[in-house]
């Protein structure tokens, strides 16, 4: 039904909003299509994750929560050009204090 059980995983508030800003700060700069919004989202969760969770939920993890929208590479894929369309930017981590 192309939507992500989140409640499959447990991530803090400061990981959800970091989320949140990634996915709002990429969309601000691209055009992406609609048909791969759930895959941004899961890339900017993903990323987000990695600032503020100690355990990191495996990329294969949200392709499994996504009923398989997308693959691993194309999870991997997605997040390095968010990373790159966000011009390397550490700076948005601290964006949720």
């Amino acid at each position: 039904d192309g939507k992500l059980n989140i409640q499959t995983f447990e991530f803090s508030r400061q990981t959800l909003i970091l989320a949140i800003k990634i996915l709002d700060s990429y969309l601000s700069l691209t055009n992406e299509s609609p048909t791969v919004l759930q895959l941004i989202g899961c890339a900017s969760l993903y990323l987000a994750s990695k600032a503020h969770e100690v355990t990191i939920v495996a990329a294969q993890c949200y392709v499994t929560a996504s009923a398989n929208c997308f693959t691993q590479d194309q999870l991997i894929q997605k997040e390095i050009e968010i990373f790159r369309t966000l011009n390397y930017k550490t700076n948005f981590l601290s964006l949720t204090k």
